[in-house]
C-alpha cells in the first residue's frame, strides 16, 4: 500500500497522479499565466464580475498610471516643451483610466449583484466635487489653515 493523502478521506485524493500533493500545490497548478486577453478584459470590457482584491489592485494601478504624468510635468521645470508633451500624455491617461475605472466599477458592481449602470455616478460623483469646489466660496479671512487665500500657511 502506496503513503496516505495528505488530504486523508477526500474524495479526490485518490484520482490525483501524486497522492502526497496537498491544496496549495493543486490550485497552483490550476493557475494560468495571464494573457493579453485577460488584460484588456479587465481594464476595458464591461461584462462579466470582479472580486473585491482585483478591484483594488486595478484601480490602485489606475491611480499610479495618473499620478506618474503629474511627477513628470513637476519635474519638468522651465521647460515649457517638456511639460506640454506630458500634459498631452497626462489628458490620454487620464481618458484612458477613466474609461478603466467604470469598466472594472462595472463589473464590481456585478459581482455584488447590482446593475452596471451606478458606474455613473462614479463620474456625476466627481464632476459635482469640481464643481462643489470650483463654485464654493472660501472663509472670508484667516482661519486654521492660514492667513490668506492662495498662499502657504
Amino acid at each position: 500500500m502506496g503513503p496516505e493523502p495528505l488530504l486523508r478521506r477526500h474524495r479526490q485524493a485518490g484520482r490525483r497522479k501524486d497522492t502526497l500533493q496537498d491544496l496549495d500545490q493543486r490550485a497552483a497548478e490550476g493557475l494560468n499565466q495571464v494573457g493579453p486577453g485577460q488584460i484588456l478584459w479587465l481594464f476595458f470590457g464591461f461584462s462579466g464580475r470582479l472580486s473585491r482584491q482585483a478591484y483594488a489592485l486595478a484601480g490602485l494601478l489606475l491611480y499610479l498610471l495618473r499620478v506618474y504624468p503629474i511627477y513628470r510635468i513637476i519635474n519638468a521645470g522651465d521647460n515649457d516643451a517638456t511639460a506640454t508633451f506630458w500634459g498631452g500624455i497626462f489628458l490620454l491617461v487620464v481618458g484612458a483610466t477613466l474609461i478603466s475605472h467604470v469598466a472594472t466599477s462595472v463589473k464590481r458592481l456585478h459581482d455584488m449583484n447590482q446593475p452596471g449602470w451606478f458606474a455613473v455616478f462614479f463620474i456625476i460623483g466627481d464632476i459635482l466635487m469640481y464643481l462643489f469646489l470650483c463654485l464654493a466660496p472660501g472663509t472670508q479671512g484667516p482661519n486654521r489653515f492660514g492667513a490668506q487665500t492662495n498662499a502657504p500657511k
